[in-house]
């Protein structure tokens, strides 16, 4: 007898009755809140699907911006280097027209 005495009164002991309370409280309140935080976590997922629909979209009109820009630049780059082919070219032949005439 005072051997459970002695049990019932350690730490160890202590430690049971809380770990017993725990299991059995936990799903109980578990129960009870779950209808609450079910409607929560789903408005949660809902707006983070929506967020990343609406970030892919973002992103993806962002992406062909730029490659409108980089198309338009490397369009200009070339304009710009048949410009100066051509002002190379001419004046080329006013050279050769020049040094032929002489």
């Amino acid at each position: 007898m005072k051997q459970l005495e002695a049990i019932l009164k350690s730490a160890t002991a202590k430690q049971l009755g809380v770990n017993l309370t725990v299991a059995i409280v936990v799903p109980i309140v578990v129960n009870a809140v779950a209808p609450f935080v079910r409607p929560v976590g789903r408005s949660v997922l809902k707006t983070g699907i929506l967020a990343t629909e609406k970030l892919r979209e973002t992103a993806a009109e962002f992406a062909e911006l730029v490659e409108d820009l980089t198309a338009e630049v490397q369009d200009e780059l070339r304009q710009r280097r048949a410009q100066s082919a051509g002002l190379v070219e001419s004046e080329r032949r006013s050279r050769d027209s020049t040094d032929n005439g002489d």
